[in-house]
C-alpha cells in the first residue's frame, strides 16, 4: 500500500512592520516644522501678518514638543539613526522659527507705533489746515496756530488731536524753527518734529511734518530733534513714513 504523503508544515505568517509612535511622531514634527519655517518669509516682507506669527508659533511650539516625545522614544527603542535625526530636525527648525518669532514681533511694534506717530502727525497737518480755513483771513493769507500746542487750546482742533495720546510716551514733539534755513514767519507756515523718547525702545526713526501734510521719516541713529526743515527731504535720505505711502490728503 502506498504511504500516505505528509502534509509540509506551513510556514508561519510574516510579520508586518510594527507601528512605532517614536516614528510616526518624529515624521510629524518635521513635517509641521516644515510647513511652519515656510510661511516665515511670508512675515519677514508682511509686517501685518501678526495673526500668521501667532499660528506658526502655535505650530512651532507644537511641533517642538512632538519632536522631543519623539526622541525619547526613539532613543529609548534604540531605532535606526534615521528617525531621531528626524526628531532632531523638527526641533531645530521649531526653536529657529521662535527665535526669529521675538525678531519679528520686536519689529512689528516697531512698525506699529511709527505709524502712530505718523498718523499723529498727519493728523496735526490736518488740524493745523482746519484751524487756516475757520480763522484765515483774506485768500492767500495763512493763520495757523503756533506753537503746536496752541491748538490743543482750540476745542475744535483738539478733536482732530486725538491720536497724540495713542502716542504715549514712545514720542516727544517739538516745532521746527526754520525751514531750508529760513526761519518760519509767523503764522504762515508750520513744521513739526517727532523722535523717540528712548532710541530703540521700540522705535527709532525720527518723524518731521510741514506745511504739505507730507510725513517724513530717518533714522538718524539717536534721539535728535529737529530744528531745520530739510529743502528736500528726499534727497537727504528721508523716506515717507509708515502710512503715508499714498501720499497726503489734499491741504489748501
Amino acid at each position: 500500500m502506498p504511504e500516505p504523503s505528509e502534509t509540509p508544515p506551513a510556514s508561519p505568517p510574516t510579520a508586518g512592520p510594527r507601528f512605532s509612535w517614536g516614528r510616526a511622531l518624529a515624521v510629524a514634527s518635521l513635517t509641521l516644522a516644515g510647513l511652519v519655517v515656510l510661511s516665515l518669509p511670508i512675515n519677514l516682507i508682511v509686517d501685518s501678518a501678526l495673526i500668521l506669527l501667532f499660528v506658526g508659533a502655535l505650530g512651532a511650539i507644537a511641533s517642538l514638543l512632538i519632536g522631543l516625545a519623539a526622541g525619547v522614544l526613539l532613543i529609548r527603542r534604540r531605532e535606526r539613526i534615521g528617525y531621531p535625526l528626524a526628531a532632531l530636525a523638527g526641533v531645530l527648525l521649531s526653536v529657529a522659527y521662535l527665535a526669529s518669532g521675538f525678531v519679528m514681533i520686536a519689529r512689528a511694534r516697531r512698525s506699529c507705533t511709527e505709524i502712530m506717530a505718523s498718523l499723529a502727525l498727519a493728523d496735526y497737518a490736518a488740524a493745523q489746515a482746519d484751524y487756516d480755513r475757520r480763522h484765515g483771513g483774506e485768500p492767500g493769507q495763512r493763520q495757523y496756530a503756533t506753537p503746536y500746542a496752541a491748538l490743543l487750546s482750540d476745542p475744535t482742533s483738539k478733536l482732530m488731536l486725538r491720536s497724540f495720546s495713542h502716542v504715549g510716551k514712545n514720542y516727544v514733539f517739538r516745532d521746527c524753527m526754520s525751514i531750508a534755513g529760513k526761519p518760519i514767519e509767523g503764522k504762515k507756515d508750520f513744521a513739526l518734529c517727532a523722535t523717540p523718547a528712548v532710541y530703540d525702545q521700540p522705535c527709532r526713526r525720527t518723524l518731521i511734518v510741514r506745511t504739505d501734510g507730507v510725513v517724513w521719516a530717518k533714522d538718524l541713529g539717536r534721539v535728535c530733534l529737529i530744528d531745520d526743515f530739510p529743502d528736500d527731504p528726499a534727497g537727504k535720505g528721508w523716506q515717507r513714513a509708515l502710512g503715508q505711502e499714498r501720499g497726503p490728503a489734499a491741504f489748501p
